[in-house]
């Protein structure tokens, strides 16, 4: 799924907001793996703001600190950033991040 850029972008630039929060479908037995894309111009809107990236995934949710974005945007502005939530165990989630150059296709992959 790709992630509503407006959504993001109002997120981040509505004053009374706190955080950005992205919402992607919750890690079941039927689907062990979900994951949802964030646009280059919507990353680098949330890294513009002074907010976090919150991912949740079902009644998991993680924090993207704005000091990570910034520095991802930093990096280029044409990174497509990908959020994957899979199941690590019974009980737990394991969420993976990776970015994929617009340009040249090519992906940096890390995982909290």
């Amino acid at each position: 799924m790709t992630v509503d850029e407006n959504g993001v972008s109002n997120q981040a630039k509505d004053p009374a907001t706190t955080e950005v929060k992205v919402e992607i479908p919750a890690v079941t037995e039927a689907n062990p793996q979900v994951s949802a894309k964030l646009q280059a111009g919507a990353l680098n809107t949330v890294a513009q703001s002074s907010k976090p990236l919150v991912i949740k995934s079902g009644n998991t949710e993680v924090s993207v600190p704005n000091s990570v974005l910034k520095g991802i945007a930093a990096v280029s502005a044409t990174y497509d950033f990908t959020i994957t939530a899979s199941r690590a165990t019974i009980s737990a989630l394991r969420f993976t991040f990776s970015l994929t150059s617009v340009e040249r296709g090519e992906a940096i992959l890390f995982r909290l």
